[in-house]
This record gives C-alpha cells, structure tokens and sequence, in this order.
C-alpha cells in the first residue's frame, strides 16, 4: 500500500472517531436532564466521548500524539471485539508504517 493511500485511510478512522465523539456528545447532553441514570455514568460516557473526540481530531491534524491514541484505542479493541481483531491488526500495521516511515523522513 503507498503511503498516500496509508495516510487516507488513517485520517478516515480519525474522521470516523470525531464524529462518533460529537454525536456521543450531543446526544448524553441533550438526555442530560431527562435520563434516570446515576451521575457518575453520565460524567464516564462524556469523558470516553470526548476522548474519541479529542482523539479523532489528533489524528486529522496528524499529530503523534494523535496516532499513539489510535494505537492505544486499537489494542483495546484488538482484545474487546472479535471483529475489531481483524481492523486492529489492518490498522496497527498502517499505523506503525506511518510512524517509521516518519521517523526515517525526519531523521
């Protein structure tokens, strides 16, 4: 895979992160008053949010940090989720190219 194609295909599970960090967001606050849920959940649920949020952005800005974030969260699903196994492995992969690739560039 060239490295545009790399570089595409990890700013789109970015993309794919900041929105799932802003409809999380909007939806917990527009329920924010009206659930029954206890206080702690609803502060847990806005802190991954914006996590995936802030991750998201991270990573379409392509800052390092952003893309340790994206390794994190892919090991994470890699042990969750039987189909995450699959796009943590495809994903890690790019990932890790992306950041040699980097490091050979910069020096």
């Amino acid at each position: 895979m060239t490295t545009i194609q790399i570089k595409r295909s990890i700013r789109n599970f970015g993309i794919v992160f900041a929105l799932i960090g802003i409809m999380g967001l909007y939806s917990i606050l527009l329920q924010y008053n009206s659930s029954n849920h206890p206080l702690f959940i609803k502060y847990f649920v806005i802190i991954v949010f914006s996590f995936k949020l802030l991750m998201g952005i991270l990573i379409v800005i392509r800052n390092k940090v952003g893309l340790y974030y994206l390794l994190f969260a892919l090991s994470i699903m890699y042990l969750g989720y039987p189909i995450g196994t699959q796009i943590s492995k495809k994903y890690s992969k790019y990932v890790k190219q992306y950041l040699q690739e980097e490091k050979e560039k910069n020096g």
